[in-house]
């Protein structure tokens, strides 16, 4: 029937003469367009009712795992409770009667401050979805937090007229976070007092310790016989051992507990340097040994720094050189690259031909208090500290201390450091002489 109407109505618009099997062509054609029109539209609307339906329950899913997981209430715009579920109810202690009409903010704790809730008041008003951790009070006065997110529902003109806020208990997650604060500030207390007492016996240790050097090399000065002079030459080795312990103690502890602060001033670098040389050098004659500074062209006669500490750093590394090269000696190379303007990089190495470190021992050499092994600690002695502190105040510098070595044939330290070039203007004269 639609086919011959169809037909009908076509042909009222067509010439007479047109031909009637072109009509038919052309009706049949439309007809089949509208038979996949219709049959593609049912199976979209078939199609779209099912989505629909999983959506639904998708969201109701959602809804339901909400509900059992969170607290949920939903107030007014004027913050007054109208809904609460039973979560709330039970992580509160109220009962639904005693919520239901009255303000949320009539419940809120005193933990947060006015502000606090003015500007989550402003937020939401704004429209916005307001979300952070919030401390709340049972009806026992009982505190319990909670990470809150507070939802506005907005009219079409896009004010809130409703806000939903959804609550879940992170009281557990807060206590052990309380917990953790509080062992960690035990635990720099403690390293404070540790700090503390280690700075102060080592002052006291040393004031005496170098009363006992001095009369000992005034004593060395005497005439005495020769056992009395093998006597005071250990008393003062010793001594003198002693007071690098004691040194080391000190400043480790100064570096533990953060309190080493660098010096930023004119000096004459090639001059520390040879003064680092001089300090170290009796040392290594002693054990028959040599040592070599070769400071290369590239290097500022002055630079800007901490003198004291690039020396106690230089010192340190020769004297671990010297105790562990049973022959040979030591050799130091400083060089300089220029970065910009005054800025320099500048170099150091110090290479022995000792004893060496192990592959395995090379990685906890930089440890307080590690040496490669035992026996090492037996043989030639010390705290473990000297290199703990020099690659501590490398990194004071913002270089990094490295080593390379090879058991048997010697060991070489390395660090590359930033540097200021200076006019030598502030230079201390007595540097020069």
């Amino acid at each position: 029937m639609q086919h011959r109407l169809l037909k009908r109505q076509i042909k009222r618009f067509l010439p007479a003469d047109f031909p009637l099997e072109s009509i038919d062509n052309f009706v049949q054609a439309v007809n089949d367009a509208y038979i996949s029109y219709d049959a593609d539209y049912r199976q979209l609307e078939r199609t779209l009712e099912v989505s629909s339906k999983e959506s639904f329950k998708e969201l109701s899913d959602f809804r339901y795992a909400m509900s059992i997981s969170s607290m949920i209430v939903i107030t007014n715009a004027n913050g007054v409770i109208k809904y609460v579920n039973e979560n709330y109810l039970k992580a509160s202690g109220y009962c639904e009667g005693e919520l239901l009409g009255h303000k949320l903010k009539d419940f809120n704790s005193s933990y947060h401050d006015q502000r606090f809730y003015d500007d989550l008041q402003k937020e939401i008003l704004s429209g916005k979805i307001w979300k952070g951790e919030i401390c709340d009070l049972t009806k026992e006065g009982e505190v319990y937090w909670t990470d809150t997110t507070i939802i506005p529902l907005l009219t079409n003109g896009g004010a809130p007229y409703k806000f939903i806020t959804y609550k879940f208990d992170i009281t557990a997650m807060k206590d052990t976070e309380q917990r953790l604060v509080e062992a960690k500030k035990s635990a720099e207390e403690a390293l404070q007092i540790k700090s503390d007492f280690l700075s102060n016996m080592s002052h006291e240790i040393r004031t005496p310790m170098n009363a006992i050097l001095g009369l000992t090399d005034i004593l060395l000065q005497q005439k005495r016989d020769e056992q009395s002079t093998d006597n005071l030459n250990a008393i003062k080795h010793s001594g003198e051992n002693l007071l690098v312990i004691i040194n080391d103690i000190l400043d480790f502890s100064k570096l533990e507990a953060g309190k080493v602060n660098l010096e930023q001033i004119d000096f004459n670098f090639h001059y520390q340097i040879d003064h680092a040389r001089k300090v170290m050098v009796y040392k290594a004659e002693e054990k028959g040994l040599y040592l070599n500074v070769n400071i290369q062209d590239d290097v500022p006669k002055y630079l800007i720094g901490d003198p004291y500490r690039l020396s106690q750093i230089l010192v340190n590394l020769i004297g671990n050189a010297i105790k562990f090269t049973p022959r040979g000696g030591v050799q130091i190379t400083i060089s300089a690259k220029r970065l910009d303007n005054d800025n320099h990089s500048v170099r150091f190495e110090v290479r022995d031909t000792g004893i060496g470190i192990p592959e395995d021992k090379l990685e906890g050499i930089f440890e307080s208090f590690n040496q490669a092994h035992s026996s090492v600690e037996r043989t030639y002695g010390g705290t473990g500290l000297g290199l703990a502190i020099t690659s501590e105040l490398v990194s004071l510098m913002k270089g990094k201390l490295e080593v390379e070595s090879c058991v048997g044939e010697g060991t070489s330290f390395s660090f590359e450091i930033p540097m200021l070039s200076s006019m030598g203007v502030f230079v201390n004269e007595s540097e020069e002489n």
